[in-house]
């Protein structure tokens, strides 16, 4: 799916998804990835989804976002709760959703200038 948006320059959003790839600003990402609109990270993440710890996310943003998004193919909605938990005692938002919706509603945040942040997996 190619996705046309029209964002301020110097904002990382979402230009592509398909299985396996996702493409930020036009670049290719095989992996899972953690965005922001000033951040990228592709590799600092290398657990499965149902896995993820809120504090190593955390770790690796430059400041807490307002909202959280989770993108994956997989993972049940059961094995999340436990993070789900975490997110929303940091008074941040949370939601879960396949990877391809993820990555739209990610734009449309960004596009409004609120301050998201999207772990997507790939798998």
């Amino acid at each position: 799916m190619k996705m046309q948006q029209d964002l301020p320059d110097g904002v990382n959003w979402v230009t592509a998804y398909a299985d396996g790839q996702i493409w930020v600003n036009h670049r290719a990402y095989h992996s899972h990835l953690l965005i922001t609109p000033t951040q990228v990270i592709a590799d600092g993440i290398h657990t499965p989804a149902a896995q993820l710890d809120l504090e190593q996310l955390l770790s690796l943003l430059q400041q807490p976002p307002e909202l959280l998004l989770l993108g994956c193919q997989h993972a049940p909605y059961s094995a999340m709760q436990p993070l789900m938990a975490k997110v929303y005692a940091k008074g941040i938002g949370f939601e879960m959703m396949r990877t391809e919706a993820a990555c739209r509603t990610y734009n449309l945040l960004v596009s409004e200038g609120r301050h998201v942040a999207a772990a997507l997996w790939q798998d």
